[in-house]
């Protein structure tokens, strides 16, 4: 296309290209519309008011990657050839492309349109990347359009077969209820459940989500689960026979072998840790995605049981929001108390990452009403001038499991302490509480011994919320036990606040991770 541009005299070019029919080893269609509005007539030409072209094949020499003297002077010298011996796919026993090593792309092979057209291309098919169907155990897909019906025929998917899609609806994914985010669309598919990931408060329009922001949900990710392998697969093609079929689109897939043991470490590693983080950008993409839908947590579970070390990229996700650069690249022991530190290492815990969350509950514990003097106002202003700041300006908190709340058997106290290693009831103050639904996953991953959890706040916002009434922030720093016992106490009923950390934990999306990616965080 760049040489037709460049080229004085389209037609003319095109002839030539033509012209180079005798020598081509592979061809591929190429459909061109000048002037007005076309149609293909019954032999696949392209009708216009002045000019009709019939289908165009491109040159590509599979030994050469260089054009022949004889047509080395034309006006065909600025085509590019291609060279496609890193670029081959390669067939099973059935001719079905069945692997590739992640090292390259691929296109989507496109169905030829008429008469005379009918010569099998390079490419890959929805199909082919699905082969065998029958040894697949689910499917996890990722997409803004979706044809669900096209596609259950174009693969021929037995209806026995756990599916998962997640879409775009420029409703549902707006919902503040989470009844509406999903979807069961077949009676005769049981185990198909379409998923519409939700849209954050912060880009609705004054964070109402009545005033409807403008966002959309529009990764094409397609993960392909074996008992064997894991295949990833990451297109530009939605899931609608029109992308597939007819445009062409860009196919990476990679597969993944089995792990002889599951590796949950692998969720928090970063970019520093390995030359890619791919299973920790992969398992934090489809948690938040399926984080609100109980059902599909399993899904975190089953990528820990898959070896990613030899993945041939770096994922780059990008999610609705607004995004800031991520700050978790932390050395525990800026950020843990001596006591914790010890522990940590005694262990073979290690700092896995941070979560932002608030402090809820503090209008209740220090208004007018509770707390008629301000004695309790005094003592924290007081505690907080005692307390020491990290090198990020915060002052560490302490997390404590309130159990004697019958309303929150999860409930989690923010206690502010000037010694949180010679913690005393008398010398401390509770600040307030967790929110639910950071509770909920916390307290669970933490009284099993899974993980363990530090806090920090900022001293001068605690107080202004204190005073204000609202909300002030808390960042939870999350460090590991030992990775290897998981496999072994982990239940089904583990899976959903596990999920829901992974989800949780602060990654670089969008363009930050593209700049971490590329020049290193």
């Amino acid at each position: 296309m760049r040489s037709i541009l460049a080229s004085s005299d389209p037609v003319s070019y095109l002839r030539n290209f033509l012209d180079l029919q005798q020598e081509k080893h592979v061809t591929f269609s190429l459909a061109l519309e000048i002037g007005s509005p076309a149609s293909p007539d019954s032999e696949g030409c392209c009708k216009t008011d002045d000019l009709r072209i019939n289908v165009a094949q491109k040159v590509v020499s599979s030994n050469a990657n260089v054009l022949s003297d004889e047509h080395r002077n034309s006006s065909v010298d600025a085509v590019e050839i291609m060279e496609v011996d890193n670029c081959e796919l390669h067939p099973d026993d059935d001719g079905v492309v069945s692997y590739s090593d992640g090292s390259t792309f691929f296109l989507n092979r496109l169905k030829p349109i008429g008469r005379g057209t009918s010569v099998r291309c390079d490419g890959v098919t929805l199909p082919e990347l699905f082969h065998p169907v029958k040894t697949l155990l689910r499917v996890f897909i990722a997409t803004f359009t979706c044809d669900v019906s096209w596609f259950l025929s174009c693969c021929r998917l037995p209806n026995h077969l756990p599916i998962t899609i997640a879409c775009h609806d420029s409703v549902r994914c707006w919902s503040a209820c989470h009844d509406s985010r999903t979807s069961a669309p077949y009676i005769n598919y049981p185990n198909l459940l379409l998923v519409y990931p939700p849209f954050p408060d912060v880009i609705a329009f004054g964070k109402d989500r009545k005033k409807k922001g403008v966002a959309c949900h529009h990764p094409k990710l397609i993960v392909l689960q074996r008992d064997e392998s894991l295949r990833v697969i990451v297109t530009s093609a939605n899931l609608v026979p029109k992308q597939w079929d007819y445009v062409t689109n860009t196919v990476w897939w990679q597969d993944f072998p089995r792990r002889t043991t599951p590796d949950y470490s692998a969720f928090f590693r970063s970019i520093e840790d390995l030359k890619s983080d791919f299973a920790a950008q992969l398992a934090g993409f489809v948690a938040s995605l399926i984080v609100d839908v109980p059902s599909q947590a399993h899904w975190v579970n089953e990528l820990a049981k898959y070896n990613f070390g030899q993945a041939a990229c770096h994922l780059v996700a990008s999610l609705p929001g607004v995004h800031t650069q991520s700050s978790y690249y932390l050395e525990a022991n800026y950020c843990l108390s001596v006591k914790q530190i010890m522990q940590c290492k005694t262990s073979c815990g290690h700092f896995l990452g941070s979560v932002q969350a608030t402090v809820v509950g503090l209008s209740h514990r220090f208004h007018a009403s509770p707390d008629p003097n301000g004695g309790q106002l005094k003592v924290l202003a007081s505690l907080l001038g005692k307390c020491q700041e990290n090198t990020s300006g915060m002052v560490e908190v302490l997390l404590k499991r309130a159990t004697n709340i019958p309303a929150d058997a999860n409930a989690v106290s923010v206690v502010v302490a000037a010694d949180l290693d010679k913690f005393s009831e008398g010398d401390s103050v509770q600040l307030g509480f967790l929110p639910r639904d950071v509770a909920k996953w916390l307290s669970p991953l933490s009284d099993i011994g899974f993980f363990s959890f530090s806090a920090f706040i900022y001293a001068k916002e605690a107080l202004a919320a204190a005073f204000g009434g609202s909300s002030t922030r808390v960042q939870l720093f999350v460090s590991g036990p030992t990775f290897s016992e998981i496999p072994r106490l982990i239940c089904p009923e583990h899976y959903v606040p596990l999920c829901s950390l992974v989800a949780s934990v602060q990654r670089c999306l969008g363009l930050w991770r593209l700049r971490e990616v590329l020049i290193g965080p």
